[in-house]
């Protein structure tokens, strides 16, 4: 029977019980049960993958798939988008849904099976993959992701796997998977950063070139059209700011709206707090870069765990339309944390990571329960900042010193031992 370490056990522990709080809270408050309102279900089903079963038809017909506008609006996606969703163009847009909503189960189990067996080499563990993927699967965000046909699930199976074979030395394949991610939607381009520490500049090049290839894929119009389409999202986000935009941009809109400070300096608030969190981020990518500390083959340490949580959090945060089915990718870091055996040790050696961790259970049960009045925003930010603090409260391993060599190569300091694999200093 599976031993599960003490950090995992206590994180599972605390983390179900403020999903039980915040799932309870969400069902009694007003006075009233809210039956039937888990997801935001003002729009027929499949909403979104209408447009995209619409963007791929206009492809096959020989046209672009940026000429038509759906009712959800322009086609604001890179190429491959489309030439993933054509095979269910092909489909009557009714089973084109069964077959998305079957593939997006699946990679569900994929990103838990992938998350939760990245820190070292072990037989499969089922039933924690089965009860992670039965507890995530109830939660408001994935019913969001099925009942509007988006691809996060697709997306995070493929960054997930990337992590899983990024840690295995799989960099090539890893950044091809890290590229088609970026290519259904753009927000995986960060996940770069870790083919950088893991791989090198030499991977790095690799995910360059294929992320810009793969922008060719369908020819030089479509891209043209996807670029003047993407800056026109950019330029006029509306009307897409609501709650359930948890974006800075939706965030400075709400803010301005509350009479926290005028609405012309909502554009202004924005660029200034992108920039700021990608600054952060950008200083303690440095700092893991050049750091020193030897990497193992088969784990993340915990410094690189911190830094994926903070990476995923700005996935939410900087691009302009983050609605609320994306808060599914946040479950990843948080299991690759609690799963990993460097967080564990970590965890042992200092009060301070189990505190940071309990948080974190905490702030992610909030950013997967239903619908609130505000940009969750407020909780992704602080979301950030734990993971910076657990980074900055990590202390490394100790180092091992090993005594297979013969006793006079051994430091001065050291004399010989009785038979033992390692010595601690």
């Amino acid at each position: 029977m599976t031993e599960y370490r003490p950090l995992y056990r206590l994180c599972t522990a605390v983390m179900l019980l403020a999903l039980v709080g915040v799932y309870l809270q969400f069902r009694v408050r007003n006075n009233r049960f809210n039956q039937g309102h888990n997801v935001d279900a003002m729009r027929d089903r499949g909403y979104d993958l209408e447009a995209y079963h619409l963007f791929a038809s206009q492809w096959w017909a020989g046209e672009s798939p940026y000429s038509k506008v759906a009712r959800s609006g322009p086609n604001p996606y890179p190429p491959f988008f489309t030439l993933f969703f054509s095979p269910f163009a092909l489909l009557p847009f009714q089973t084109a849904f069964l077959a998305v909503s079957l593939v997006s189960t699946t990679a569900l189990v994929l990103s838990v099976y992938a998350s939760t067996h990245a820190s070292g080499a072990g037989p499969p563990d089922w039933l924690k993959v089965a009860t992670w993927t039965a507890v995530l699967a109830q939660t408001y965000p994935i019913l969001f992701v099925l009942e509007r046909g988006t691809p996060e699930l697709i997306i995070l199976a493929l960054m997930s796997s990337g992590l899983y074979l990024l840690i295995r030395g799989r960099w090539g394949w890893a950044a091809l998977l890290f590229a088609c991610a970026t290519h259904l939607k753009l927000y995986p381009l960060i996940l770069g950063s870790f083919v950088l520490i893991r791989g090198g500049p030499r991977a790095t090049l690799w995910f360059i070139a294929w992320v810009l290839g793969l922008f060719a894929i369908l020819g030089v119009e479509p891209f043209v059209d996807f670029v003047n389409t993407l800056l026109g999202t950019i330029v006029n986000p509306a009307p897409w700011i609501w709650p359930g935009n948890h974006s800075i941009r939706s965030f400075a809109q709400w803010a301005a709206q509350e009479g926290w400070f005028a609405m012309k300096y909502i554009n202004a608030f924005s660029l200034a707090a992108n920039l700021a969190l990608l600054g952060v981020f950008g200083v303690f990518l440095l700092m893991t870069y050049f750091s020193g500390v030897e990497r193992s083959a088969r784990r993340f340490s915990i410094r690189e765990l911190a830094l994926i949580g903070m990476a995923f959090a700005l996935m939410s945060l900087v691009p302009t339309f983050s609605h609320d089915y994306k808060l599914t990718i946040q479950f990843v870091p948080f299991l690759l944390l609690i799963t990993s055996t460097e967080a564990d040790d970590a965890a042992e050696r200092s009060r301070t990571v189990r505190d940071v961790c309990i948080v974190l259970c905490v702030l992610i049960a909030f950013l997967l329960s239903p619908l609130v009045r505000v940009p969750k925003t407020v909780f992704l930010v602080p979301v950030f900042f734990t993971y910076a603090t657990l980074w900055i409260v990590a202390k490394r391993r100790p180092a091992t010193i090993a005594i297979d060599a013969p006793a006079e190569q051994l430091p001065a300091t050291l004399s010989p031992q009785p038979p033992a694999t390692t010595i601690t200093p």
